[in-house]
């Protein structure tokens, strides 16, 4: 790209999720809005993407999907999973690489986002915060390392709007680790309401808080006897979350057509 600004469009804009990002992106010398896609029916559409916080940005709300692709190196999608598939089609058409970190994502999504990847660049993530990623990790070799007679509890908390639960981030905690003894979260997830309850010895028991404005909280506690580890993040803003999500979509935008994971975003950070 010669050096010039990566272009980003953010689906999803007018949302919490989607105006974290536009302040992150406001502070970002990398990075450039593109385009700004709402719902047909948001009252903000023509009017500036910066307005809500004090921002020139010279980029307008827009419904109209290829239009808000047009100008594009990369799109982040952060809108609800019944329009998944719509964007989807629509970054292939315009052949724009596709970060996605919607929540609630189905098997059908997923091998539709594994198709896609034939022809753009693909990234979704439950979450996007780099320290999550070294979280997994941590998650992954303690799997290993302490081997199947260890219980495992997942506590996650969000804010009360959230929808979905257990979240997009718990869940893929506990693919980590039913990968890691053999099996799947199908045959291994146990979702309780209260703390201590859990009718299967060897199942993943994950609890779900919603609570305030909390913006996100997991932790995975691992018991053997009289053992305990716990493994916990703790995110206090979405602002990061909205960085990592920009660091995904500047790495992006120069890959070849392909599925790709956080862990590979982290790996080149490290070099």
């Amino acid at each position: 790209m010669g050096g010039a600004n990566v272009k980003v469009a953010i689906l999803g804009a007018s949302g919490r999720m989607g105006q974290a990002l536009l302040g992150a992106l406001r502070q970002s010398a990398d990075l450039e809005l593109s385009g700004a896609l709402v719902r047909p029916d948001n009252a903000q559409i023509g009017q500036d993407a910066g307005s809500g916080l004090g921002w020139c940005s010279g980029v307008e709300y827009s419904a109209e999907l290829p239009k808000v692709l047009s100008l594009a190196d990369v799109a982040i999608d952060v809108t609800l999973p019944v329009v998944t598939a719509d964007i989807i089609g629509a970054c292939r058409l315009s052949r724009c690489p596709l970060v996605v970190g919607t929540s609630g994502l189905s098997d059908e999504h997923h091998a539709a986002l594994a198709d896609a990847a034939n022809s753009i660049a693909v990234l979704p993530a439950a979450n996007f915060i780099i320290a999550m990623t070294l979280m997994m990790g941590m998650v992954r070799e303690a799997t290993a390392k302490l081997g199947p007679d260890w219980q495992v509890d997942i506590l996650e908390t969000h804010h009360q709007h959230k929808i979905d639960r257990p979240s997009g981030t718990a869940l893929a905690l506990s693919d980590v680790i039913a990968r890691e003894r053999g099996k799947t979260s199908a045959e291994m997830v146990e979702c309780v309401e209260s703390p201590g309850e859990r009718k299967d010895v060897g199942s993943i028991v994950i609890q779900s808080v919603r609570s305030g404005e909390v913006a996100g909280e997991h932790a995975v506690t691992f018991r053997g006897g009289s053992e305990t580890l716990e493994v916990v993040h703790r995110a206090g803003s979405r602002a990061a979350f909205a960085r990592g999500a920009l660091a995904a979509a500047a790495w992006l935008a120069a890959q070849n057509p392909g599925l790709y994971r956080m862990e590979q975003v982290l790996a080149d950070r490290r070099r």
